[in-house]
């Protein structure tokens, strides 16, 4: 499908670049723009400012900038990566520093919860039993409920200096409400299951998805189903993919939609969605073939219609229906490239992907730059979430949500 190409207009200098079609206004896939919810975009991005403290920004769609959050006091280190992931549910935003040091230990990370307008930081950091150990990350995966947030953390070695990782479920205060592990976690030969890398939530069900399983102890990749309080629900394994990073990059259909589905990459070329109200969720899985073998996937996202796959190393986003069935491409358009100062096959389109029933939006991952769109591809709004500084390549993480009263 061709995109439709807008008129590059700078409206906000070094900050947005976008342009408007008087005699066709955006719509946003069958909707018009007009009876379509408010939505914006929470945006963060680790290394910012000509430094690597980074920082987490508010967009509308038509990329305004709405609002900067403040790095908190309790982030203190220079290279914090503060806004590596964001989460939030429109009442609480969750921001994710997880090269933070706790207590001089390095990359340990923290996780700041803050009320929608940036006030009132609580500081949360994920110990459990033991001392902080370098390298867990805490912050890297992150998802919040009504109710309860998520942090995965992958890198955390429990048993055996194995990394089989956790999620902690806190309420919004930032108490720690449970841990849920790896299956085997407690195997004394360790291994590397990573669980925890990617984290969901879709409006009834939270999900954690385990990609790797190298090492000494060997079986399928994963991704655990759980109730918003952590009740387990399901485990769902990918046979025969070990060295493949099944759901290394992981997406759920949000709150506002009707579907209840998860996608998830594997680098073996294909990307997989599946039904999570099904009563077999294994057997409701749907493989979408992207490439061959060993192709790497960058980005996944998914709304009750589309699937959307980013390959960045092709700057392209390749979108396919719930069964497989490919729709079109999504690419930057000559006006696109110029408004951004790229060019096609360095910019890295489709690292990151957020969907939602009326938004997509899409990172530019050389540079950290956005392009929202309406969720068919159409009406372009390039912007520059830094406004012009520093940045190169290292974008974190976004999210839509539409403001709670």
């Amino acid at each position: 499908m061709a995109n439709k190409i807008l008129a590059g207009s700078v409206i906000n200098a070094g900050m947005v670049i976008a342009g408007v079609d008087a005699d066709n206004p955006p719509v946003t896939g069958s909707e018009s723009s007009s009876s379509a919810p408010t939505e914006y975009l929470l945006t963060g991005t680790m290394w910012s400012e000509g430094t690597g403290v980074g920082s987490v920004k508010t967009f509308d769609t038509s990329g305004a900038l709405l609002q900067s959050v403040a790095v908190p006091a309790n982030i203190t280190y220079g290279y914090a990566n503060f806004g590596r992931n964001v989460a939030t549910n429109g009442i609480k935003i969750a921001v994710g520093a997880p090269a933070e040091k706790d207590g001089g230990v390095s990359n340990h990370g923290e996780i700041t919860i803050f009320n929608i307008d940036g006030s009132n930081p609580i500081s949360v950091i994920y110990e459990d039993g033991r001392e902080a150990n370098s390298g867990d990350e805490v912050g890297d995966a992150l998802a919040m409920s009504d109710n309860y947030m998520y942090a995965g953390v992958r890198k955390a070695e429990r048993y055996g200096g194995g990394s089989s990782g956790i999620v902690a479920v806190y309420d919004l205060n930032g108490n720690l409400q449970s841990t849920l592990t790896a299956p085997n976690a407690n195997a004394s030969t360790g291994g590397y299951q990573f669980f925890g890398i990617q984290v969901g939530w879709t409006g009834s069900r939270m999900v954690a998805s385990a990609p790797q399983n190298t090492g000494n102890i060997y079986w399928d990749c994963y991704f655990r189903v759980y109730e918003e309080n952590g009740t387990f629900v399901e485990q769902v394994e990918l046979p025969n993919v070990k060295t493949k990073m099944f759901g290394e990059k992981m997406d759920v259909t949000g709150p506002e939609c009707t579907s209840n589905k998860v996608v998830l990459s594997c680098r073996n070329g294909n990307a997989y969605v599946y039904d999570l109200d099904a009563a077999d969720i294994a057997g409701s899985q749907v493989a979408i073939t992207v490439g061959p073998d060993g192709t790497t996937i960058n980005g996944v996202a998914i709304n009750d219609s589309y699937v959307y796959v980013g390959l960045s190393s092709s700057d392209v986003v390749k979108v396919y229906d719930h069964s497989g069935t490919f729709q079109f491409d999504i690419v930057p358009t000559s006006d696109v490239l110029t408004a951004l100062g790229e060019t096609t096959g360095s910019m890295k389109f489709g690292a990151n992907i957020e969907v939602t029933n009326h938004h997509l939006s899409i990172v530019t991952g050389s540079n950290g730059k956005i392009v929202i769109y309406d969720t068919q591809g159409n009406n372009p709004v390039p912007f520059d979430t830094l406004g012009g500084s520093y940045g190169a390549y290292w974008s974190g993480g976004m999210q839509f949500y539409t403001p709670q009263s």
